[in-house]
């Protein structure tokens, strides 16, 4: 082994006093820690207690600043949602109305969503008015409503 991958940068030589079990422990976990020397372990296990303990000391004040930046990166997809589902429910509303003035019985409605809901899943969400209006079914629908509107 190196002799850097001993003596990092400013690191310094300490002695400590462990428990003999928990030696035994950290020999266990040793290999599973991906690192090279034992110093590299005691190093990492170290640094991840200040790090926890940091967490604990500091949370309010984090969990503070991360819902703040989460709120900043949330609000202009919440505006644009929002703003998305309001033309939705205009479109919503419009079709209401067609259906209504074409009289279609309310018991349709079933299997017109399950239609609806077939033909959305298979476009992926994507609706196209025209294509649905090249469906024969939608073609006959249409001229009946010319005969009425000519009648």
């Amino acid at each position: 082994m190196s002799s850097k991958a001993n003596n990092p940068t400013n690191a310094i030589r300490t002695s400590i006093y462990i428990d003999e079990g928990l030696i035994k422990k950290a020999e266990i976990l040793y290999g599973e820690a991906d690192v090279t020397t034992f110093s590299q372990f005691v190093r990492k296990a170290v640094e991840s207690y200040i790090d926890q303990l940091l967490l604990g000391n500091h949370s309010p004040e984090l969990t503070k600043s991360i819902r703040k930046a989460l709120a900043d990166e949330v609000k202009p997809i919440a505006v644009r949602l929002s703003k998305a589902l309001y033309r939705y429910a205009i479109e919503l509303d419009m079709l209401t109305q067609v259906m209504a003035y074409a009289e279609i019985p309310y018991d349709a409605m079933d299997e017109i969503r399950r239609e609806a809901n077939q033909r959305v899943a298979r476009m992926r969400g994507a609706v196209d008015l025209n294509v649905l209006f090249q469906e024969e079914r939608y073609k006959q629908i249409l001229r009946d409503l010319e005969e009425d509107g000519n009648g």
